[in-house]
């Protein structure tokens, strides 16, 4: 019998969900900040520069929580390279439809070059500006592995594999310099690395004793952490690292929001929203971060916010930031649609059912 779309699965905790919705919105809020201008033009007043890197020190968080989520759900999840399939299709679709579409506005016209390079951009969108997807695309197939690992590893000896990793690889945000290339967290590395730490995370649940008021303050005090040490960077140093993920602070703001948001507890309703938007949520920043779109809708258009009072400039930021997203998340429906009606994640799902059965590998293997 076929599911009803509103059908809620009782084993799915509908809260971790919604914090990717939340997670995607801070992306967002972070590329308004970043790209939309505000960076330069809040450099006339000292109190807007600050409310505004106050707002990225916030946010900045995002990239590693959705790295903890990837590990917190996935080391005891069924491994399908469908997954993998569906997510670069749909980043090939968007590949495409916007070479289709700026250029059709560029020229009037799509000649026989421009199918081409759109179905160049479709194969290769692995090597794409999006650099999450591609760090990611690399990550997913030792995912297989690490979770093998994780499964063998008792407590002690995943939390020592887990701070050894994560403390070499933060070891840069400590001297402001990238001691071992890790690119600032820019890197299917660092991704591996949130992964182990988020199925730390979920198997043994290290941080349970503590009361949500507790996370919350421990998430503030990170944020603190960040904050200062870009006012000593700017002060003193001078790194010119922007964007810093793979920092202690950073990757403890990420630690917080997840623990704090696994104990949310959420009403049917909620969770049929939540249920109904979280499929969407990565295709926004397929689309707004298009680098096309980005230069056309994003690049120095919210530089004005940055001559408002500063309660205001926040608030516009993030009134911006939702905007987006929603605007997005509604051009993805329609995206989703078209595969749902194609069923193309059933069909790909079944061509890899059936060469595992073929070639003797079962999901328990790999």
């Amino acid at each position: 019998m076929k599911k009803h779309a509103a059908e809620l699965n009782p084993n799915r905790n509908y809260s971790v969900d919604l914090l990717r919705i939340i997670t995607m919105w801070m992306v967002i809020v972070l590329h308004v900040y970043l790209r939309g201008g505000i960076t330069e033009a809040t450099s006339y007043s000292e109190m807007h520069y600050w409310s505004a890197r106050a707002i990225r020190c916030f946010c900045i968080c995002a990239v590693n929580i959705f790295g903890l989520i990837s590990g917190y759900v996935g080391y005891k999840s069924k491994w399908k390279l469908t997954n993998i399939f569906v997510l670069w299709l749909t980043v090939a679709f968007y590949s495409v439809a916007f070479e289709f579409i700026f250029r059709l506005i560029a020229a009037g016209n799509v000649d026989l070059h421009s199918i081409l390079w759109a179905i160049k951009k479709a194969v290769l969108a692995i090597n794409g500006t999006y650099w999450f997807f591609k760090a990611y695309f690399l990550m997913f197939f030792f995912v297989p592995f690490m979770n093998k690992a994780v499964a063998s590893m008792n407590f002690s000896e995943h939390g020592l594999a887990a701070a050894l990793l994560t403390l070499t690889a933060t070891a840069g945000s400590v001297f402001f310099y990238d001691i071992f290339s890790i690119k600032s967290g820019y890197h299917a590395l660092w991704l591996a690395i949130l992964y182990i730490d988020g199925a730390f995370l979920a198997k043994y649940q290290p941080l349970k004793k503590l009361r949500t008021w507790q996370l919350c303050l421990g998430y503030l005090i990170c944020f603190a952490v960040k904050l200062l040490s870009e006012i000593f960077d700017r002060s003193l140093w001078h790194s010119g690292i922007e964007l810093n993920y793979a920092s202690l602070a950073v990757l403890g703001e990420a630690v917080f929001a997840l623990t704090i948001f696994v104990r949310i507890s959420l009403s049917d309703a909620v969770k049929r929203i939540v249920a109904f938007v979280s499929p969407l949520a990565f295709s926004v920043y397929l689309i707004h971060d298009n680098d096309q779109l980005r230069e056309l809708l994003i690049k120095d258009r919210f530089s004005k916010l940055a001559y408002l009072p500063s309660g205001f400039m926040i608030l516009g930021i993030l009134i911006s930031a939702l905007a987006i997203f929603i605007i997005c998340a509604v051009i993805d429906f329609v995206r989703k649609k078209i595969f749902d009606f194609l069923k193309i994640k059933q069909r790909a799902s079944a061509i890899e059912d059936k060469l595992r059965t073929k070639i003797g590998l079962t999901y328990s293997d790999v």
